[in-house]
């Protein structure tokens, strides 16, 4: 299970990084962490590295996100619960 940490910088605009903040936050596989200024840090927990591909061009894609630095990949093998693996 690939595990990524992300720092997202966001918009200027700050009703659009509102509403990518709102968005991000909804999404099953992000946890959100405390924005400081424009950056918000994120945690993304996936079954696949295609699952985060798309999650990150749908973060991409979102009007109030600026950039993606991708500060940490793991893998975590044990435990895994994902429907892909039986």
């Amino acid at each position: 299970m690939p595990i990524s940490g992300l720092l997202i910088t966001l918009s200027e605009n700050a009703t659009a990084a509102q509403q990518a903040v709102a968005a991000i936050a909804k999404h099953p596989s992000l946890e959100v962490g405390q924005c400081f200024g424009r950056w918000l840090p994120t945690c993304l927990d996936v079954c696949s590295d295609r699952e985060g591909r798309a999650i990150h061009q749908w973060l991409e894609s979102l009007e109030g996100v600026c950039f993606i630095d991708v500060v940490f990949v793991g893998f975590d093998d044990e435990g895994s619960e994902c429907p892909l693996d039986s």
